[in-house]
């Protein structure tokens, strides 16, 4: 691994652990606060990370880095709970914790896109990810609903007796970012629906009609996020990789991607290239599918 790609992954890691949690702690007691994140040790040895998948990604930070923690154990790993005829769920982590009490762990790492005025920023249903079909409403519905209670189902605990096993701790783990039309982005209006944690990581999105033709984003340049690249900040970008406003719109004309997620990069006086923000380029398509049009 080139130390680019190490630096990375630490970077990654450290977001996974570290950055602000996208639910609000008094939502629910299973979403911890930010401080139980900010008391998570660093100087690990780097996990072996193999999946493209993001949320497969998200999962394996978090199993490496608690294979590397000598207070807590990994008893389990997308354990698949099953009854005769069907699978009922999986659980994504099980952990013995420091006070040898077992805890369930549930991940996940979303990114959905405002509707942008108030009435539809407050429901979560308005929320929709790169996949339009994808909503920030089904993603918790199905978390709190499903998947925290999946300990209570009977072939759940009937597995976990298998093991001698039992918990009554929860943790959902949810991290991400909301992004916000350019100008709320810019004007620091954020609208967003009850539960979410006021603090949680921002961006913006701009239909690709409006990117063409926006007067301040045509100076500017850009790299193209690849899901791999949707954690941390980017850093250390290769000049090849850097692409111009002209470039990119002639890429998108050219693609039939729904979407196009970018980080809107700055040249340092050092001639390395950082991130500033980031964002996603949206098609009339995407609009259209999440009634954004």
């Amino acid at each position: 691994m080139n130390s680019n790609a190490e630096q990375q992954l630490r970077a990654d890691l450290d977001w996974c652990l570290h950055s602000q949690p996208l639910m609000s702690p008094q939502r629910d007691a299973c979403y911890p606060p930010t401080d139980w994140f900010d008391r998570l040790p660093d100087g690990i040895a780097l996990p072996d990370i193999r999946a493209r998948r993001l949320g497969i990604r998200f999962e394996e930070f978090f199993a490496g880095w608690i294979r590397e923690q000598p207070q807590l154990e990994l008893l389990a790993h997308n354990l698949p709970v099953r009854d005769a005829t069907r699978t009922i769920g999986e659980f994504d982590l099980l952990v013995r914790n420091q006070e040898s009490e077992i805890e369930h762990w549930e991940l996940a790492c979303k990114f959905y896109l405002s509707p942008g005025n108030a009435p539809d920023a407050a429901d979560m249903g308005r929320w929709h990810g790169p996949n339009p079909t994808d909503t920030l409403h089904d993603k918790i519905t199905r978390l709190e609903d499903h998947q925290l209670k999946l300990g209570l189902h009977p072939a759940a605990v009937e597995l976990l007796a298998t093991q001698s096993w039992s918990f009554r701790r929860t943790r959902a783990l949810v991290k991400g970012r909301l992004f916000y039309p350019l100008a709320a982005f810019q004007a620091a209006h954020w609208l967003f629906p009850a539960g979410i944690n006021p603090n949680h990581e921002k961006g913006w999105w701009i239909s690709m009609e409006d990117f063409a033709s926006h007067q301040v984003l045509r100076d500017e340049i850009y790299f193209k996020l690849n899901k791999i690249n949707w954690l941390s900040l980017v850093s250390n970008v290769e000049p090849d990789d850097i692409t111009s406003h002209t470039a990119l719109c002639e890429q998108l004309c050219a693609s039939r991607s729904a979407t196009c997620h970018v980080a809107r990069m700055a040249r340092d006086s050092d001639g390395r290239y950082r991130e500033t923000s980031r964002g996603f380029i949206v098609s009339d398509a995407w609009m259209n599918a999440a009634g954004a049009g």
